[in-house]
């Protein structure tokens, strides 16, 4: 894994197929944990600072929520 895409927190969906990570890249990146597959990228957090929470927020594990020190909140739905 590319050190960029070291991530600094995780976190699981519901179901256990789907794990979300964030940190010092500024992006939440989802993931096979099966297969270690990266399969989709959220952008939108400031440029310079990092995410520090991941969570998922609905049953289904199609919604998540990430927090970064840039002091926003973002919602993103997965497809």
């Amino acid at each position: 894994m590319p050190k960029w895409l070291t991530p600094t927190i995780t976190g699981g969906s519901p179901d256990g197929q789907v794990l979300a990570s964030g940190g010092d890249h500024m992006t939440v990146n989802l993931w096979n944990p099966h297969t270690g597959e990266l399969f989709q990228t959220f952008s939108g957090h400031s440029d310079t600072d990092t995410i520090y929470s991941v969570v998922f927020i609905s049953p289904d594990g199609k919604m998540l929520a990430s927090c970064s020190f840039d002091k926003t909140i973002k919602i993103w739905q997965r497809g």
